[in-house]
């Protein structure tokens, strides 16, 4: 290829390749963390929902929380393959958002999201929850699952 294709075909390259870059997130945060909170249960509970729904007792409740957070989650699971998520105050989840999991024998696995609160209606008082869904239809036996956010303390209305 002579010289003077090689400079376009290579500049063709780099901007065809541009808008994936674009389209790609990432972000960055940081904070002191000083509080911790956790939800946790233990037996056997079965679903088969392809719609995401609560992991009874794998919640935070009510705290006060403002700022950059971490929820690390661990699961012991069978079945078919599944998804969880983590939820803030039954609306927007933390990053990245839903995650897939194969499934198979009984397994463990853990997870972390991030992301950030603030106040809403001038109040800094949030919950977590941990939500799981079958990935197919087929039936999915959650064990144990553990839900651990770390937070900075909010002041608002607290």
């Amino acid at each position: 290829m002579s010289k003077r294709l090689v400079v376009p075909a290579a500049i063709a390259v780099l901007v065809a390749s541009a808008p994936l870059a674009v389209m790609a997130a990432s972000g960055r945060a940081g904070g002191g963390l000083d509080r911790q909170r956790f939800g946790f249960t233990r037996g056997v509970i079965t679903t088969r929902s392809t719609t995401f729904h609560n992991v009874p007792g794998a919640t935070t409740g009510v705290i006060c929380a403002r700022g950059p957070l971490s929820a690390a989650v661990s699961v012991t699971t069978s079945g078919g393959a599944f998804a969880l998520l983590v939820r803030v105050d039954d609306g927007p989840f933390l990053h990245p958002g839903a995650v897939r999991f194969s499934g198979g024998g009984i397994d463990s696995t853990s997870y972390t999201w991030v992301g950030g609160v603030g106040p809403f209606e001038a109040n800094d008082n949030h919950s977590f929850a941990l939500q799981w869904k079958s990935a197919n239809g087929r039936a999915v036996t959650l064990r144990k699952a553990v839900i651990d956010v770390f937070y900075r303390k909010g002041h608002a209305a607290c």
